[in-house]
C-alpha cells in the first residue's frame, strides 16, 4: 500500500508504540501536539516533516502523507486497545464487587439465623375471646350434639370422611391450619342458624373472614362431592319403596313431593327489582323434591323472587325430563295445565 522501506515502517511503528506508552508522557505530548495541530489539508508536508524530524529519518517528502496516515492508524488502534482494556478492568471490578456484596449478605443472613432463636415471632393473632364452643362440643352427648349441629355425631364423622380431604388445608410456617372437623362444625352451625359471622367467630375463636371462607369452602366441597351422589330421583327398588310409603300415607302413585321457597339474598347490582318477591324482599326461588323420608331427590334454584312457580317448574330439568317420557305423564293434570297456561301467556 505504501512505497516505504520495511525498516522505515518498523521504526515508525516502534516510535508510535513508545510515544503512546511512554511513562512520562513528555514525548507523547510534544509530538502528538505538533502533529495534530498541523492541518494536513492545507500543508500536507508539514505534519510529515515534523514526524520525520522526530523520528530522525531521512524520508523523501513525497511519502509524508503516507507516513502521517500510518501514524494515525497505529495511534487509533493503540487507543482502542487501551479503551478495551479499561472497559474489561471496569467489568471485572464490578463483578468482584457484586460477588463480594452477595457473600457479605449471605454471611450476615447466616449469622442472624444462628443468633436468632428457633421459635418464630407471632405471625397471626390467636383468638381467645369468649368460650370456645368447639372445645366444649367434644364433651357433648349424642342428643346435645344433634341439637347444636343438627346432625348426629355418626353423620358428622361420615361427612368428615367424605369431604375431609377437600376442606383440609396444608400447614405453613405462618400458622397451624384449622382441622377439617372444626371447619365442618363452623359450616354446619352457620347452615343451621344463619347467624352473623361475628358471633360464630367468637364462638369458635376464629376470625370473621375465616368463617366466611370456611362456609364457602365447605359448601363447594358438598356440592362437588356429595350432591350428585345423594340427590337423585328414585329408581328401581328405591322407587318401589317410595311409592309404597306414599301409598300408606294415602297418596297412591306418588314418588315425591315438590315445593318451592324463597332464599333471602342481598340486592344484586343488575336488575334488583326482578328479585323482589311478593313479600317485598329480595330472594331467589328454590324448587325441591323430597321423598317419603323428607330427603331431597331433586333441587333447582336461581330464578328471581318475582318469578311464578309455573315459570320455575317449566324451566327445570325435572319438567323437561317429564316431557321426554313416552307417555308424558309425571306430574298431576292440574300442574300440567298450570304450566300450559303460563306458556300461552308468555307466547302472547
Amino acid at each position: 500500500m505504501f512505497n516505504i522501506e520495511r525498516k522505515t515502517f518498523r521504526v515508525l511503528k516502534m516510535f508510535c508504540h513508545v510515544v503512546m506508552t511512554s511513562p512520562t508522557g513528555d514525548m507523547r505530548f510534544v509530538y502528538r501536539r505538533e502533529i495534530m495541530e498541523a492541518n494536513p489539508e492545507d500543508e500536507p508536508a508539514l505534519p510529515a516533516a515534523v514526524l520525520c524530524s522526530g523520528l530522525g529519518l531521512g524520508v523523501p517528502p513525497v511519502f509524508g502523507e503516507q507516513m502521517l496516515e500510518l501514524y494515525r492508524v497505529l495511534t487509533a488502534a493503540l487507543r482502542r486497545r487501551r479503551e478495551r482494556e479499561m472497559m474489561e478492568r471496569e467489568r471485572r471490578r464490578r463483578q468482584y464487587l457484586r460477588r463480594r456484596r452477595a457473600f457479605l449478605l449471605s454471611s450476615i443472613a447466616a449469622a442472624l439465623s444462628l443468633l436468632s432463636s428457633t421459635s418464630r415471632l407471632v405471625w397471626v393473632r390467636t383468638r381467645s375471646t369468649g368460650q370456645n364452643l368447639w372445645e366444649a362440643a367434644e364433651a357433648f352427648d349424642d342428643e346435645e350434639w344433634k341439637a347444636q349441629f343438627r346432625v348426629s355425631r355418626a353423620t358428622f364423622d361420615y361427612l368428615v370422611e367424605l369431604i375431609g380431604s377437600a376442606i383440609k388445608r396444608r400447614r405453613t410456617n405462618y400458622r397451624v391450619p384449622i382441622e377439617p372437623r372444626r371447619r365442618l362444625a363452623i359450616a354446619l352451625w352457620w347452615f343451621a342458624r344463619s347467624g352473623e359471622y361475628r358471633s360464630i367467630a367468637d364462638m369458635f375463636c376464629v376470625g370473621i373472614a375465616t368463617v366466611c371462607v370456611i362456609v364457602r369452602q365447605v359448601s363447594s366441597a358438598i356440592v362437588e362431592r356429595l350432591f350428585h351422589r345423594f340427590v337423585s330421583l328414585p329408581s328401581g327398588p328405591r322407587l318401589d319403596d317410595t311409592l309404597r310409603a306414599f301409598k300408606d300415607r294415602c297418596y297412591p302413585q306418588c314418588a315425591g313431593a315438590i315445593g318451592g321457597t324463597h332464599i333471602p339474598i342481598a340486592p344484586p347490582r343488575d336488575n334488583p327489582d326482578h328479585y323482589i318477591n311478593k313479600r317485598g324482599w329480595h330472594s331467589v326461588i328454590l324448587q325441591a323434591v323430597v321423598d317419603h323420608n323428607v330427603c331431597f331427590t331433586d333441587v333447582y334454584a336461581g330464578w328471581p323472587g318475582s318469578s311464578s312457580s309455573a315459570a320455575v317448574l317449566s324451566s327445570s330439568d325435572l319438567y323437561l325430563k317429564a316431557e321426554d317420557r313416552p307417555d308424558g305423564y309425571l306430574f298431576p293434570r292440574e300442574v300440567r295445565a298450570q304450566v300450559f297456561r303460563w306458556r300461552l301467556l308468555v307466547q302472547r
